[in-house]
């Protein structure tokens, strides 16, 4: 298990594996946590319109909005 991978669910983050995807999904307040390690302003993402997650495969968090076929890339590790 990655270190980060591991950490983001110790902080709550939930995991989910299908196939080949491999994620760990995340709140504000998760995302703010990793956010402010890598020295990153504080966001606040809608919760209702915004996935945000872990991709283990990218080693990156990823945001979705209102279920878009490109995330963004949040944070790269």
């Amino acid at each position: 298990m990655s270190d980060v991978k591991a950490k983001i669910i110790s902080l709550g983050g939930k995991e989910w594996i299908k196939g080949d995807m491999h994620r760990v999904y995340i709140d504000n307040g998760i995302h703010n946590i990793l956010r402010a390690e890598e020295g990153l302003n504080e966001v606040s993402f809608g919760e209702r319109n915004n996935k945000v997650w872990f991709d283990v495969a990218k080693n990156a968090v990823l945001r979705s909005y209102k279920q878009s076929k490109n995330p963004t890339i949040e944070i790269q590790y």
